[in-house]
């Protein structure tokens, strides 16, 4: 994972705060960014990319790719830029 890449659920976790303190056209452009640009984070994925983290002696997984995991990825941003 380099230091642009980011896994797209990030950009949501960290737009969330932001969109519940802003107001007006500020908040309109985080709400419609967040799902474009995580988008784009979401397509440079590959099927079989692993992200493995290890905290206090436990592995976590938060990141894995597969095909089908990708179609949901691209619903879900879907059903956001429709929703906003």
């Amino acid at each position: 994972m380099t230091a642009i890449e980011l896994p797209p659920f990030l950009l949501f976790l960290i737009a969330a705060p932001l969109v519940a303190v802003t107001r007006g056209r500020l908040r309109s452009a985080l709400m419609l960014a967040t799902p474009l640009i995580s988008a784009l984070f979401l397509i440079d994925l590959s099927p079989g990319t692993i992200v493995r983290l290890e905290i206090l002696g436990f592995e976590l997984t938060p990141v894995r790719v597969d095909r089908l995991s990708l179609l949901f990825g691209y619903l879900f941003h879907l059903g956001a830029l429709i929703g906003i």
